[in-house]
């Protein structure tokens, strides 16, 4: 059982693509001096969207893909998950909406990967305690000693290819509402602020 815990722990650390998270100030409300909202928006507004573009190498001027990798604020602040900036952002606006169907799909692809690693930890567990029962029945001259250990060994190759695919599986899935929060969050923030 160890093991199979062990193997769940390593798949889900070994998996990619976990962004890093922080944390807004507080805003001001909407009945505060408009300076002072003027000023929260520079702050917390995004000023750039950092990006990786991905090429055809025999026609290096079409790209291929482009993956969103990050956003910077106003105060140099970057953000890599859109629910950072839920607090910035009403919670009825387009902005929180999408962040809400990112934060479902980070949901769903979380649940995916634990079933799947999940899986495949038990199964190898399951093999390995297959193995060690036909070597020992093996010891003790039984019959069927080496169709366990024949059962074992052979249910190991879907426990790993499991336990593979388990590890490969993002955590954060490319989700186009992730990218949709970003681009619709300033006029969001502007809305919260009441300068809209």
């Amino acid at each position: 059982m160890r093991l199979a815990t062990g193997g769940l722990a390593l798949c889900l650390l070994a998996s990619g693509c976990v962004y890093s998270r922080v944390t807004l100030p507080p805003l001001p409300e909407v009945t505060a001096p408009l300076e002072e909202r003027q000023a929260a928006f520079q702050t917390l507004s995004i000023i750039s969207i950092d990006s990786t573009k991905w090429f055809d190498e025999a026609r290096p001027n079409v790209t291929l893909k482009t993956d969103l990798d990050e956003v910077v604020l106003g105060d140099t602040t970057r953000v890599e998950d859109p629910r950072d900036l839920l607090p910035a952002v009403l919670p009825e606006s387009p902005t929180a909406r999408l962040i809400a169907a990112y934060d479902q799909d980070v949901h769903e692809t979380t649940i995916i990967k634990v079933v799947v690693a999940g899986s495949g930890a038990v199964t190898f567990a399951a093999s390995v305690a297959l193995t060690i029962a036909g070597a020992s029945a093996a010891q003790q001259r039984l019959p069927d000693a080496a169709a366990l250990t024949t059962f074992g060994v052979l249910l190991s190759v879907p426990a790993i290819v499991a336990l593979f695919f388990g590890a490969l599986l993002p955590i954060t899935p490319p989700s186009s509402a992730r990218v949709s929060a970003f681009h619709r969050y300033n006029d969001d923030l502007a809305q919260r602020l009441g300068l809209r």
